[in-house]
């Protein structure tokens, strides 16, 4: 799983200047993935996002897996 973390105008996008865009991608297999995330205040608890973010990941990851079986 692969996190990417964007403050403020590190996004790009001039409405979230004042905001953090936090991003993981998950891969199901070399040719399909997906991508999950959650903005919010720069000031947030950025370990925290990013526990949630793996967890939901691999739960992502395992649903879709057995979706495929």
């Amino acid at each position: 799983m692969a996190f990417t973390v964007r403050i403020g105008p590190e996004t790009g996008i001039p409405e979230l200047e004042d905001c953090s865009l936090v991003t993981a991608t998950y891969r199901l297999s070399d040719n399909t993935h997906g991508t999950i995330g959650v903005i919010g205040p720069t000031r947030m608890q950025y370990g925290r996002v990013l526990s949630v973010l793996s967890a939901m990941g691999k739960q992502l990851t395992d649903l879709l897996r057995q979706d495929k079986e």
